[in-house]
Parts: C-alpha cells; structure tokens; sequence
C-alpha cells in the first residue's frame, strides 16, 4: 500500500504511519463531533437544520484547533491565520469558509489528535445538552 504525503510548512508528512498525525476534513470532523456529542447523526432530511450545525460545530472546533487548508494541485497544507479564521464563516455544512473580504477556503481539514481534543473538551461543556435537545425537535422549525 502506498503511503501518503501531504507538504506541511514545507516538511513532506507521511500520514500512513500514525492514525493521529491524519487529517480529515472539517466537514467530517463537524458530524463525527455531532455523532459523538450527540450519540445520533444529524438529521440528512433537513438539509438546511443539518448545514447550520455542521456550521456551528465547525466554528467551535476552529476555537479550538488549528483549521488548515489543502491545496490538491500543489499538495502543500496551510494552518489558517487565527485571526482570519476568527473573522471568517463556514458554510455549506462547513465543506468551505468564507473569508473576510469574501474570498472561499476550501478543502478544509483539521488534524485527527486536534479532533479528539476539541471532542474532549466540547464534551465537558453544555453543547452536548442543547445538540441533544434540538435533535429530539422535529424538523422543520
């Protein structure tokens, strides 16, 4: 099996040797922090509920952890400046942030061990709660 290489601060990262150093997407990271958080998975059928609060868990995960963008044509990673990822908003589930003067981020990715972390931390706040009880809601309101 191949490994794979992602360019970090321009040091080659060979992500198959340890699950921790891995990245996933921010997208990903927001609904396996909802599944965790929550013990069910969003709601698919309320696409617009669904994409607000991968939204929102994005946010708190960026408060967080560092948020890196990948470019795939280079292969370089970049962490997010803190203060332009303050200033920013993710949208469409969190699969891209808008940034301050308008322009999108894309291909959003946080590193596994930062995930479990920030999970770690989200679980001790009262996010659980209220995901819990805006999960028991219908949908549609």
């Amino acid at each position: 099996m191949a490994a794979e290489y992602f360019q970090h601060a321009g040091t080659a990262l060979d992500l198959s040797l340890d699950r921790d150093l891995q990245y996933v997407s921010v997208r990903t990271a927001a609904a396996v922090t909802y599944i965790r958080l929550v013990g069910a998975s969003p709601d698919a059928r309320d696409t617009l509920r669904m994409q607000r609060t991968l939204n929102q868990l994005a946010r708190a995960l960026a408060s967080l952890a560092p948020i890196h963008s990948y470019d795939a044509a280079s292969g370089i990673m970049m962490e997010i400046d803190g203060a332009a990822l303050q200033a920013a908003r993710f949208h469409r589930g969190a699969a891209a942030l808008v940034m301050a003067d308008g322009s999108e981020q894309k291909n959003l990715m946080l590193q596994r061990t930062d995930l479990e972390a920030a999970i770690a931390i989200l679980q001790q706040t009262s996010l659980p709660g209220a995901l819990k009880a805006a999960h028991s809601r219908p949908t549609g309101d």
